[in-house]
């Protein structure tokens, strides 16, 4: 691959180039310092050209690249580090929101820039979790940063890279169960094995069984779809509707691409496409009908959640009628539900199509802030009367003085602060 004038041998070799060379590169001395001169103004622009040239501290290059000398701005646009890594910093002059976004779905260069530079945990995590970030240049900066890092943001970052590193781990390894079910989709244990893919919420894993699903010979799809369908292949109802859901998409996607080939009408089915569909659907109405039977059971109750927000208007309708819109909200603000459930609730209703629901969730979150505030000033006081009984049973005189006279002091300091 080639960069500008450079040429490397593949992507893995660019990234460990430039981070050898330039990541938490930082100069001896500050930089105000560093860039410090008693000299002729035309020596100094030498001796910053010098630099320009030869430093591998992104902290200096990135001064120098605003200096007022051209002659000095040019020198360091003809840098090694500016060719390769600081013509494209531009990204981190966007907001948080942005350079998430950024993160999960920019090309090379920007998700490098990301994962040298960032300073934000939360986009430091959607860099990680890019699939253009591979298990080896995760190894690589892991090592770096062990070498190189200083301070708890750097110990935090490491802590996060490490457990980004795991999850790759796992990924290959359940990609790999996937290509076994490929390889020998006659083995029923192999085909037990892909169901889990179906439900979790890794999108990673989700978007590879998704490809590989959709292009799978009939007999393999068929295979997995009546496994899909076996109430005992899964430990709960609602992981099987979310398995289901997930085969219709797939489905969809097969008919989508087939009809330009087989068939002259959009709406047409092939026959064994339609087979399909039509058992999951049944199956996927007979799962929510079941749900009406024990409401009292929270998995039922994010099924007909999911159910709300389905592009089957049949779905939505039957969902309504045994739980609508407003019970779910009610059963969310309830103090009594779980936090778990609470969260999946609001977070599954947010992707509703009526903006007005949207809205009342958005409000929801706003009350249980407020309660979360509440909850925490509460356990406040209760905390201070544990300690009032213990300082109180063990006679400690001078503590409670001392609390005396910390309660006199904050007084006094709130009167001072009224005739300030």
């Amino acid at each position: 691959m080639r960069i500008g004038k450079f040429k490397f041998k593949n992507e893995i070799h660019y990234f460990n180039y430039i981070m050898h060379r330039y990541f938490r590169r930082t100069p001896p001395i500050p930089t105000h310092i560093y860039l410090q001169f008693d000299k002729p103004e035309d020596e100094v622009v030498l001796l910053k050209k010098l630099i320009a040239t030869n430093c591998h501290f992104p902290a200096i290059l990135n001064v120098l690249a605003h200096d007022p000398n051209d002659e000095v701005r040019n020198a360091v646009y003809q840098s090694t580090y500016w060719q390769l890594v600081g013509r494209y910093q531009d990204i981190l002059g966007f907001g948080k929101r942005e350079r998430k976004a950024f993160a999960r779905h920019e090309d090379r260069h920007n998700i490098f820039i990301l994962l040298m530079f960032e300073d934000d945990p939360e986009v430091f995590t959607e860099v990680l979790n890019n699939p253009a970030i591979s298990l080896t240049m995760l190894v690589r900066y892991i090592q770096l940063l062990q070498k190189r890092g200083r301070g708890k943001r750097d110990e935090h970052f490491l802590r996060l890279a490490r457990q980004a590193l795991a999850r790759k781990k796992d990924q290959i390894l359940k990609l790999s169960l996937l290509q076994r079910l490929v390889r020998d989709p006659d083995s029923p244990k192999n085909v037990e094995a892909i169901l889990p893919f179906l439900y979790k919420e890794d999108s990673m894993l989700k978007q590879a069984v998704f490809n590989t699903l959709r292009r799978v010979n009939q007999d393999i799809l068929k295979h997995v779809i009546n496994t899909a369908v076996t109430d005992k292949n899964f430990s709960n109802p609602l992981h099987q509707y979310k398995a289901i859901s997930f085969l219709l998409e797939i489905i969809q996607r097969r008919r989508e691409s087939d009809k330009i080939r087989y068939a002259e009408d959009p709406a047409i089915f092939l026959p064994h496409d339609e087979y399909l569909w039509k058992l999951l659907i049944r199956k996927k109405l007979n799962i929510v009908k079941s749900c009406a039977e024990n409401l009292a059971d929270f998995n039922n109750i994010l099924i007909l959640t999911y159910c709300h927000v389905d592009k089957d208007s049949q779905i939505r309708s039957l969902a309504n009628k045994i739980l609508s819109i407003e019970d779910l909200l009610e059963i969310a603000r309830d103090i009594t539900t779980p936090i778990r459930i609470f969260k999946e609730i609001i977070n599954v209703l947010e992707g509703h199509f009526d903006e007005t629901v949207v809205t009342k969730i958005q409000e929801l979150r706003m009350l249980e802030s407020e309660r979360l505030k509440e909850a925490l000033h509460e356990m406040e006081k209760t905390v201070e009367a544990y300690f009032d009984i213990i300082f109180q049973s063990l006679g400690y005189d001078k503590i409670n003085d001392f609390r005396a006279v910390i309660s006199t002091f904050d007084f006094v300091n709130k009167q001072i602060k009224k005739y300030e």
